[in-house]
């Protein structure tokens, strides 16, 4: 077996001051999984869009995938759309989806 060396050109040194992702998902400087600043506020858009009748069908699908990760990466954001924007709608949005 070959030995074993560090590539230096695709190693990265992060302090905890910058956003830490990996897969996806935001460690936060506490050591909490996330889904991100940007993908929050892409979510809460998208719904909104929805409830105005303006995404389509394949938005719609995209839309209850993201909620659907959101929901297993950061159960607290996706509680926090519900109450935002009502469980009815996210609940036509689901439904939405299986048409």
């Amino acid at each position: 077996l070959g030995r074993i060396r560090i590539n230096h050109e695709k190693t990265v040194f992060s302090s905890k001051g910058h956003n830490r992702h990996v897969t996806g998902i935001t460690l936060t400087n506490d050591n909490k999984l996330s889904i991100g600043r940007e993908r929050k506020r892409k979510i809460s858009a998208m719904i909104h869009h929805f409830i105005n009748g303006k995404l389509s069908t394949d938005e719609c699908n995209k839309l209850v995938g993201l909620l659907a990760f959101a929901k297993n990466i950061e159960p607290s954001f996706y509680k926090s759309m519900v109450i935002k924007y009502g469980s009815d709608n996210i609940y036509k949005l689901q439904k939405q989806k299986d048409k």
